[in-house]
């Protein structure tokens, strides 16, 4: 049962941050930022963090089969956002 909540807090949790990340990429077009720009603050942000919470984790060898499954998973997620961003720009 425990887990359930905590499922779904972390559905909400996302469903959140996906929301307002529209805002601040309304603001960057505001300030004069292109598609590129923004997209690529993104991912150096989304880096950064990865390489924090890297840092302070266990390190395992990954079989290439997860590391497929992993970009498999990353590239259309990756790709959902800047045709997002592209949609939001007006």
């Amino acid at each position: 049962m425990k887990s359930t909540w905590l499922y779904s807090l972390a559905v909400l949790i996302g469903g959140a941050c996906f929301g307002i990340l529209s805002t601040f990429v309304k603001i960057g077009y505001g300030q004069g930022a292109d598609l590129v720009h923004v997209v690529m603050t993104q991912f150096f942000f989304g880096f950064l963090i990865l390489a924090i919470l890297l840092f302070f984790s266990a390190r395992k060898k990954i079989p290439l089969k997860m590391v497929v499954a992993l970009l498999a998973c990353g590239i259309p997620t990756g790709l959902t956002g800047i045709i997002y961003y592209h949609s939001l720009q007006t």
